[in-house]
């Protein structure tokens, strides 16, 4: 793999990049990592120009903070060259209740051939992400791995929900959309978070859209803020609710495997709003977190990816997908996360995330919060 960093994040930077890459015969296909720090999306007309000139087939997305080697940089751009060519499909409209995802997808991708790892790169605002999965894996079960996360313009300083177009596409950066790429090349995934119980189970007994309204048949918020309160002596109001709540994520019940890990954003009246649904009747937890011991996570998924690669690891390159909450909760003891997987001395690219989703090829596709992701791929 090919890779080029353009530090100051400029359009005239991401230009010359794709410009070395397409006098490269070697290189087949593009893939672009923008910093939401870049503000590539106020320049929207003149990006979407540069992006609809290039012939190679390109995919990507704008993510809050990127990783390049052992940095974690919130201003720049990555462009990475494949030496094969990947095939890129665009499923738009992710949040339209009345999409059969099904129907689209498999009209996308009638028949998966020889392929076995699917990049999933999506908007992280999208409405109906938990649907999407669903139809990923109904559709290819676990022939193919799957790794790649949710897009997005946030940071923690101005918690801004509101959708911005995120993702590089060869016809423009778009929104509410996914980019499902496949390749035929081997891969190894691996998948963990390290938070623990802290408080329940509970039953989510009524939810709306993004928000859990009642759990055990209670207002929602005053049983979270009992259980953080008892736990930590912290208080929590709607006023500084991120600021405690990123410590004190939500653990979906899964059997014989690590929870899948959910993010409350907001307390509106008695209900908690999240990122994306959990249906009523999901059985959850409250996790909790040691800053000094999470970043050790990691190493577990890290192991897992290596474990299940069947490339030869000295072809390999690797990527990195990790939450943005997690840097907003660990801070500077997110660079241990970094330093563990930067150490296996292969070329390393990657995104802070809105969610991540993936699956080894053994267990069911999730998307995930909270959450770190590494894949090893075949370089050639």
């Amino acid at each position: 793999m090919f890779i080029q960093l353009d530090r100051d994040g400029t359009l005239e930077g991401l230009q010359v990049c794709l410009e070395k890459f397409r006098k490269n015969p070697a290189i087949k296909t593009i893939l672009i990592l923008a910093c939401a720090g870049n503000k590539l999306h106020h320049s929207i007309d003149r990006l979407n120009t540069v992006l609809q000139k290039m012939p190679l087939p390109l995919f990507g997305g704008i993510f809050p903070q990127i990783i390049h080697q052992g940095e974690r940089l919130e201003k720049g751009t990555i462009v990475a060259g494949f030496s094969s060519p990947l095939t890129v499909h665009v499923l738009e409209q992710l949040s339209n209740e009345d999409k059969d995802f099904d129907e689209s997808i498999d009209r996308l991708i009638p028949n998966i051939g020889e392929n076995r790892t699917m990049f999933v790169f999506f908007d992280g605002f999208a409405k109906r992400l938990n649907d999407l999965v669903d139809s990923l894996f109904t559709l290819f079960g676990v022939e193919v791995n799957y790794i790649g996360g949710g897009a997005c313009c946030i940071f923690e300083e101005v918690l801004d929900l509101t959708p911005q177009p995120c993702i590089f596409t060869n016809n423009g950066l778009i929104s509410d959309a996914a980019l499902l790429v496949l390749t035929t090349r081997h891969s190894g995934i691996g998948v963990s978070h390290g938070w623990t119980e802290t408080g329940g189970p509970m039953k989510v007994t009524e939810a709306e859209g993004n928000s859990i309204t009642s759990l055990d048949w209670q207002p929602a918020f005053p049983v979270y803020r009992r259980i953080i309160e008892k736990y930590s002596g912290k208080k929590i109001t709607p006023d500084n609710f991120f600021s405690i709540a990123k410590e004190f994520p939500f653990g979906l019940t899964r059997l014989f495997q690590e929870s899948v890990v959910r993010d409350p954003f907001f307390a509106q009246g008695d209900s908690l709003v999240f990122g994306i649904p959990i249906p009523a009747e999901t059985f959850v937890d409250i996790l909790s977190g040691d800053r000094l011991l999470l970043p050790k996570a990691v190493n577990k998924a890290l192991h897992d990816a290596k474990h299940s690669f069947r490339g030869r690891q000295e072809n390999a390159c690797m990527f990195f997908f990790d939450c943005i909450s997690r840097v907003f909760y660990l801070e500077e003891h997110i660079t241990e996360e970094i330093a563990a997987v930067a150490g296996e001395g292969l070329p390393l690219i990657g995104a802070f995330t809105l969610g991540e989703i993936a699956n080894s090829g053994k267990a069911f596709l999730e998307y995930y919060n909270k959450t770190s992701v590494v894949g090893l791929l075949e370089d050639e």
